[in-house]
């Protein structure tokens, strides 16, 4: 999906800016592609596969149909756009001529929604519903990615022997990049450097025996499903 979503802004950017040779743009080429693309609908259904991106922009002059976030134009549109350049650069030896760019992003352009906690009334409702289920993944999933504030890709790949005792009393989960599943070496989904760092576990899994079981399954994964 990430791929596909990468691809579609990139025949985007050719679509409005133009196919040229890659040494032969500019930053002007750039900042003229986020002058048009801010007005470039949020949801699929008003991006209809018989109207150019033109079409789809213009439709979109008065932003009836809401425009994108700013942060979408900034790492989801430029952080697919600019490490072509750079990358493009390095191997066929020339300047990147986009390279520290300073663009500019229309005032139009969304803020970022910030995320608001589950309140406790739907917290209870949630787990309620999970220990009915038959399935670990279900009923633990929850509780850790709450008290550990956690992925739920991170968490889904921790193993038995990521859970250790670092401090007296105080245990932790910690998982490195690569690691060793059935004789081969597996890569996780680390995505940040903080990812790679272990976090501390809330004595509630202690209490409830889940740290415990958990060290048992060694180098299996607790989630393996």
């Amino acid at each position: 999906k990430d791929i596909k979503t990468a691809e579609m802004r990139l025949n985007l950017f050719i679509e409005l800016i133009g196919n040229h040779p890659i040494d032969r743009y500019t930053p002007t080429d750039l900042q003229a592609f986020i002058n048009l693309v801010q007005f470039w609908p949020s949801k699929h259904k008003d991006k209809p596969s018989h109207l150019t991106a033109r079409e789809i922009i213009d439709s979109n002059r008065d932003f009836s149909k809401k425009s994108i976030a700013k942060n979408t134009l900034q790492n989801g549109f430029m952080g697919v756009i600019k490490p072509v350049f750079s990358n493009a650069a390095t191997q066929h030896a020339f300047d990147n001529p986009v390279k520290n760019v300073a663009l500019k992003y229309p005032k139009a352009a969304r803020d970022a929604v910030s995320a608001e906690p589950l309140s406790s009334k739907k917290l209870t409702q949630l787990f309620q519903t999970c220990v009915q289920s038959p399935y670990i993944d279900d009923v633990m999933l929850p509780p850790l990615g709450l008290l550990t504030s956690r992925r739920l890709g991170l968490l889904t790949h921790l193993v038995g022997a990521d859970i250790k005792e670092k401090f007296d009393g105080i245990w932790v989960a910690e998982a490195t990049g690569i690691m060793m599943v059935g004789g081969k070496w597996v890569r996780r989904p680390i995505k940040t450097t903080e990812s790679g760092r272990y976090f501390v576990l809330h004595n509630f899994l202690v209490e409830i025996g889940y740290v415990d079981w958990a060290r048992k399954q060694g180098s299996n994964f607790l989630f393996p499903q």
